[in-house]
C-alpha cells in the first residue's frame, strides 16, 4: 500500500521543508480518520480529514534519498532510529494519491 505526495502537506515544519515531500512515494500502514486533539492540530490544518499513516523511520529514510535538505531538518529532532520508534507521519488525502503496487 503506497501513496505519492502530490501537494505540500500541512505541518509545523517550515514550508520549504514540507515541500520536500512532494513527489515522494511512501509505504503507508493504514488509512486513518485524523481528528484534532489539541488547538495545535487545528492550527496546522488537521480538522477531520482522512489520511495515511506512515511510520517515522520509513518516512524519513525515504525522504533522505528523495530530498536530503528536508531530511536534514527533521534529523535534528529525530537523530536516531530509536527516536523514531513511536513517531508517525499522517499525510491527508488531499495532498496524496494512492499508487498501484
Amino acid at each position: 500500500m503506497r501513496i505519492k505526495i502530490i501537494r505540500t502537506p500541512s505541518g509545523l515544519s517550515p514550508e520549504e521543508v514540507r515541500r520536500g515531500w512532494v513527489g515522494i512515494i511512501l509505504e503507508y500502514t493504514t488509512k486513518v480518520k485524523a481528528r484534532p486533539t489539541t488547538d495545535l492540530d487545528l492550527q496546522i490544518g488537521r480538522k477531520n480529514a482522512a489520511g495515511y499513516m506512515v511510520g517515522g523511520f520509513t518516512a524519513l529514510e525515504a525522504l533522505k534519498d528523495h530530498n536530503p535538505e528536508s531530511y536534514e531538518w527533521y534529523k535534528k529532532d529525530y537523530p536516531t532510529k530509536k527516536s523514531l520508534e513511536n513517531v508517525v507521519f499522517i499525510f491527508t488525502t488531499d495532498v496524496c494519491e494512492k499508487v498501484p503496487q
